[in-house]
């Protein structure tokens, strides 16, 4: 099942949240382990891990193979590497193992008396002895993992085990079942399935706000701030959006904010990328690259368009109003008076310039500007067409093109594929991403 065709059903959620939650099971150790031996690192890891699986949750659209999720999840993990760990000679360390009770809070995850007593006695061990506690129990590593990490013998790594236990023994009861030491790993796969669970259902009630309280939220969840009692009553009116308070207790992070906006359908974030609001521009620009960042790609495909190259852009959108009834609209104009780039489309342009709904026509721009002959070519408009470039030549494909300026103010690069089939990708620049922003 695509779930995201059919993510507005609460059987679609669960089933997803589900397949999800059993992907976590089985690969968070793996994940974990790949990490803390790149980062060397215990707290970036556990960082770095945690940021996979909610990358991978967004972009699972983008995975055509469920079976293929092994590889498709370390690519992502080494991305999240490649960002995070500048410094690969530190030692792991412990740090922030110890802060996970706040992280559980925040995210409305139960914490038993038990397991506050745990972390407390954890508290009260050396730094050594907190590290490998923290590899076998909460990591789940072998005593041969832990040594390929650390670098020491198994039998240093067995006597500290011994003298760890033996200190935790004086505080709490270890020989009980609820102890709690083996619960550690659990509630860190918990606290991922319930920024999932907040990343879902926010998905689900972002959409279905008015523009001008998604920008609010938006706005908020740079400072963190509480939402207003009038977002709270619109929320409130909608579908799940109790559920979605409670979640995120009333207000968000910027990072749980892009998460959100990533899971959401195209238009949404269309709607929100196109507002033409001066205030809001800087924002805009700040998500849009929060968003790219998002995408494991490091692009973003806004749609794919067709591109209709002519001799004569006037007579091509003429020819369409008078033979098929379809609106014509010029775009940009040259110095000669000569229109370079323009559209026709199935009904007025007041719909699709404002962003509210896919674009439904051609795009016409003059043949002879780059040398092609007259014909229809499919374009690709994109977010971040210089790591989409960068993309390319990294895989050793040859006939791709610079990046282009052209006549009507965008920019563009021209892939052959297998087939010699030109296709053609292009990104407006944010002060012309609308062409006919001057004619609303």
């Amino acid at each position: 099942m695509d779930q995201h065709a059919y993510k507005n059903s609460d059987d679609a959620m669960n089933l997803a949240t589900l397949k999800f939650e059993a992907l976590i099971e089985e690969y968070y150790s793996k994940v974990l382990y790949h990490s803390i031996s790149k980062v060397r690192d215990l707290h970036t890891a556990e960082e770095i891990t945690q940021e996979t699986f909610l990358k991978a949750f967004v972009n699972m659209k983008k995975l055509n193979n469920e079976n293929a999720f092994g590889p498709w999840i370390f690519k992502i993990c080494n991305n999240e590497i490649f960002q995070n760990a500048r410094n690969s000679k530190k030692n792991i360390m412990i740090k922030g193992v110890l802060n996970e009770i706040d992280s559980c809070k925040k995210y409305g995850t139960q914490i038993s008396p038990r397991i506050e007593k745990l972390y407390s006695a954890l508290s009260a061990l050396n730094e050594k002895h907190q590290e490998i506690i923290s590899l076998k129990y909460f990591c789940e590593f072998s005593i041969t993992q832990i040594k390929a990490l650390s670098g020491i013998s198994e039998n240093i790594i067995k006597s500290r085990l011994y003298e760890a236990r033996k200190k935790l023994s004086e505080l709490i009861d270890l020989k009980s079942e609820n102890s709690g030491l083996h619960d550690i790993f659990t509630i860190r796969r918990k606290l991922i399935m319930d920024r999932v669970k907040l990343t879902q259902t926010g998905a689900y009630v972002f959409p279905r706000l008015s523009l001008k309280t998604q920008f609010e939220l938006i706005k908020l969840s740079r400072t963190n701030g509480k939402f207003s009692e009038q977002a709270l009553s619109e929320i409130g009116s909608i579908d799940k959006g109790g559920e979605f308070v409670k979640l995120c207790r009333g207000k968000l992070t910027f990072n749980e904010m892009v998460l959100i906006i990533s899971y959401c359908d195209e238009e949404t974030i269309k709607r929100i990328k196109w507002d033409e609001s001066e205030d809001n521009q800087k924002l805009i620009g700040e998500l849009t690259d929060a968003l790219k960042k998002c995408s494991i790609d490091g692009y973003i495909v806004n749609r794919v368009d067709v591109m209709l190259k002519t001799s004569d852009v006037d007579k091509t959108l003429e020819w369409y109003e008078k033979t098929l009834g379809w609106k014509g609209h010029r775009g940009t104009i040259m110095e000669d008076g000569v229109c370079c780039y323009g559209c026709v489309t199935l009904d007025e342009k007041g719909p699709i310039v404002s962003g509210t709904r896919e674009f439904n026509g051609f795009h016409i721009s003059l043949g002879g500007q780059r040398g092609h002959e007259c014909g229809i070519l499919p374009m690709v408009t994109v977010e971040g067409l210089e790591k989409l470039l960068s993309r390319i030549k990294k895989s050793g494909w040859k006939n791709v093109s610079e990046i282009k300026n052209e006549e009507w103010g965008s920019k563009t690069i021209t892939v052959k594929d297998f087939n010699g089939y030109e296709i053609t990708f292009m990104e407006w620049p944010a002060q012309i991403k609308n062409p006919y922003k001057d004619e609303q």
